[in-house]
């Protein structure tokens, strides 16, 4: 089995199970309670500490171990196919650089029902790629589920011929408009670019 407690740098992981006001939030106005983050730089004392790189109530670090010990915590763990060590670093520079230590945007689900308006009752197309009104509104934040864009699109940016499929794919989403549901369908519906690598439903761990 891989090495669950010391997961390479830039897996993108999903989970569910959180408590808090995000995931509430998540759960009643986009019917996905689901938390987005990223295994990040290992931090401490000869930086040998895995840690996750996510959006919680700001944007940084937090232990690995806090989601692996944790029995309870359903989660999946996808590797980005073809991405090489540079790609990686690259992408996590640039949303360290760009985005550490802002706060969480929490102004931003007042959106969401908006969304699911647009989506559900009217049927409307191409809501995804819509402006979120309530961006950076009162104060500048950003959701856990736009990092994953970020993230992806740095990537992206590194070689635009190799990446030009995955492109296409961030393309139909506003970053700032992105909700769980959405990261779901991401991961899940392409395999050519994004493969399940770990996984822990009710307590049972996998490696694929």
């Amino acid at each position: 089995m891989k090495d669950i407690l010391n997961p390479p740098v830039g897996l993108f992981g999903v989970g569910d199970g959180q408590s808090g006001i995000s995931a509430f939030l998540q759960h009643h106005l986009v019917g996905v309670g689901t938390h987005f983050f990223t295994i990040g730089y290992s931090q401490g004392y000869n930086f040998n500490i895995p840690c996750v790189f996510e959006s919680d109530q700001r944007v940084g670090y937090a232990l690995w171990s806090s989601y692996i010990n944790d029995t309870k915590y359903n989660m999946r763990l996808y590797s980005l196919i073809g991405a090489t060590e540079e790609e990686i670093e690259h992408a996590l520079d640039y949303c360290i650089k760009e985005f550490l230590g802002m706060s969480y945007g929490y102004t931003q689900w007042l959106w969401f029902p908006y969304h699911m308006f647009c989506e559900k009752i009217l049927r409307l197309k191409n809501v995804d790629k819509q402006k979120n009104w309530f961006k950076n509104w009162i104060v500048k934040g950003m959701v856990c589920d736009e990092l994953f864009w970020w993230l992806a699109w740095a990537v992206s940016n590194c070689d635009l011929q190799k990446w030009a499929g995955l492109k296409l794919i961030l393309d139909q989403y506003n970053p700032d408009a992105l909700t769980s549901r959405d990261v779901w369908k991401i991961l899940e519906s392409n395999p050519k670019y994004f493969k399940l690598e770990f996984e822990r439903m009710d307590g049972v761990l996998k490696s694929y």
